[in-house]
């Protein structure tokens, strides 16, 4: 059986990534899921509403990745320090028995 699931990798901690990796966390392989597409949406509103805040964040979207870097100015140069990574896995679940020492003695 086939299971979306997470790989989050929180590079700094600000307040908006915190909240992020947590919602991703506790969508983790769970029934009801999250789209990556929703991530986008998120930012969206937070730089619309506080544009002082987050208007220097900058989200990336693809199909199965999200990633959010913060633009710095560094002299005449745009700097993009990655903040937060979220990517859509898909892991495989079963009946597997893993193996042990007995049952390698077994055979």
């Amino acid at each position: 059986m086939k299971k979306t699931m997470y790989r989050i990798s929180l590079f700094q901690r600000e307040t908006l990534t915190n909240e992020m990796a947590s919602h991703a966390a506790a969508f983790n392989g769970g029934h009801s899921q999250f789209t990556i597409p929703t991530l986008q949406s998120i930012i969206d509103s937070n730089r619309a509403i506080y544009p002082s805040l987050y208007g220097d964040y900058v989200a990336d979207v693809t199909e199965t990745k999200f990633t959010l870097s913060r633009r710095e100015k560094a002299g005449e140069e745009n700097k993009l320090i990655p903040l937060l990574e979220i990517q859509e896995v898909e892991v495989w679940e079963g009946d597997l028995i893993p193996p042990t020492l007995a049952s390698h003695e077994a055979e």
